[in-house]
């Protein structure tokens, strides 16, 4: 089975920055994308950035918190 090819690819971003790409194979009617279907998907498009940036945010957050705690944790250890 031969794979599908994109019909519509739309960006993933936050601000400028390109976080990836929506691919879209065919509708399972087999009607293309109207203009109503296009902008429904860039919106989700918009929101699945956000989403992807919170994500990257959240988990920088983490490692910083446990290498804080990690640091506070070196500091508290008497020193010889």
């Amino acid at each position: 089975m031969a794979p599908a090819r994109p019909l519509l690819a739309l960006p993933l971003r936050h601000g400028d920055e390109l976080l990836g790409l929506l691919l879209l194979g065919a509708k399972a009617t087999g009607a293309g994308f109207n203009a109503e279907d296009r902008g429904l998907l860039a919106t989700l498009a918009d929101h699945i950035g956000v989403a992807i940036k919170n994500a990257h945010l959240h988990r920088e957050s983490v490692a910083k918190t446990l290498l804080e705690e990690e640091l506070n944790f070196a500091r508290s250890v008497p020193q010889r």
